[in-house]
């Protein structure tokens, strides 16, 4: 049973395409929003396999919700509906890897043959993306240590790493359609490794679709291009210069960030520097203070944390570095904008 999420701001025409999907067999409606904004949230909670969406819409557009569609969810499958006056949208978003479009007002025949084709693309790709993800598991060690290499803008270790991984990519002799996979696969792990390790993520165009040749060695090296392009974006906004003495504080953090005694001070000791002069430097290559980016790491650990139900959220404030519960609650809520417990409500949970 394909799971579909609608988005469109006209109700009446969100209403025909849902009432068109439960006629279907196979299909089913996972939920529906009137804007990006509300269908952003129910992708996080949802996880649906087909997104159906408006491109014309307030708040947010279509192709802006794709492109967040595709960052939270790689293998998800979009659907965009058109108006007569959108065709620059359509063709833009067909380019990021929507998978079609429909024209306005949706067709019932059109609909059907459209998820019918979506069906098959899924349960064709199921195979193939069962072996990319054993894959990746066993190279997940090496993934990793080329998102450290990105992140902290270490080009000979990005190479070497790069090296590695993608010459194993290149023996499994790999179809052309599942350079996308590993491609998304790829950058979803790099992100969940600089999110997890060093408390940010890529921007959101790291996941925006390349053009593909289906020359296998062509194509690699094409996502090797991109990843550099995003380091060197890294380098610029940073204004690198010291990074090793960075890199220590924030390994510092990543191992520390869970202990009440965690400090600048302590992290310049460990550099041998002037706190003051650490507290610049880090501020100039990181875009955020020493303290911003440590609060930032220990919310998201927290709501790593959050996600299970068995944890009470006093031993989760604990766990991430906070002694004192209220104070907790009020940084979290500062940072994510609910508190502790609303937070869990808004994942579903109780």
């Amino acid at each position: 049973m394909l799971q579909v999420l609608v988005v469109e701001d006209e109700r009446p025409i969100r209403q025909s395409v849902c009432k068109m999907i439960e006629q279907l067999d196979g299909y089913e409606v996972a939920g529906e929003a009137k804007n990006g904004v509300e269908a952003l949230q129910l992708l996080q909670t949802l996880s649906p396999h087909v997104l159906l969406t408006d491109i014309q819409m307030p708040l947010m557009n279509g192709l802006l919700l794709s492109g967040e569609a595709k960052r939270l969810l790689p293998m998800i499958e979009i659907v965009l509906f058109s108006g007569y006056n959108d065709f620059e949208y359509v063709r833009e978003g067909l380019r990021q890897g929507v998978h079609d479009y429909l024209p306005k007002p949706v067709q019932p025949e059109d609909l059907q043959r459209t998820l019918e084709q979506i069906a098959s693309k899924i349960a064709h790709k199921k195979g193939r993306l069962h072996q990319q993800f054993v894959w990746m598991e066993a190279w997940r060690d090496n993934a990793k240590r080329l998102a450290e290499a990105l992140w902290l803008v270490d080009k000979p270790k990005f190479e070497a790493e790069w090296s590695v991984l993608s010459g194993e990519w290149l023996k499994q002799g790999n179809e052309r359609e599942s350079v996308y996979e590993f491609f998304h696969l790829l950058v979803y792990i790099l992100n969940e490794r600089i999110r997890e390790h060093y408390g940010s993520q890529l921007p959101e165009h790291a996941f925006h679709p390349l053009g593909f040749t289906g020359d296998a060695a062509r194509d690699t090296e094409l996502i090797r291009e991109h990843l550099l392009g995003l380091m060197n974006e890294l380098l610029t906004q940073r204004n690198w210069r010291k990074s090793h003495v960075v890199v220590k504080a924030l390994d510092y953090i990543n191992n520390e960030y869970a202990q009440p005694h965690l400090s600048l001070l302590e992290a310049a000791e460990l550099t041998g520097l002037s706190h003051p002069y650490l507290s610049r430097v880090f501020k100039e290559e990181m875009g955020k203070t020493f303290m911003e980016y440590v609060t930032e790491m220990r919310i998201n650990k927290a709501r790593e944390l959050l996600e299970n139900p068995d944890t009470k959220v006093y031993e989760v404030a604990g766990a991430v570095g906070y002694t004192e519960y209220a104070y907790f609650v009020r940084v979290f809520k500062r940072v994510v904008g609910y508190s502790p417990s609303d937070y869990r409500k808004q994942l579903g949970m109780r």
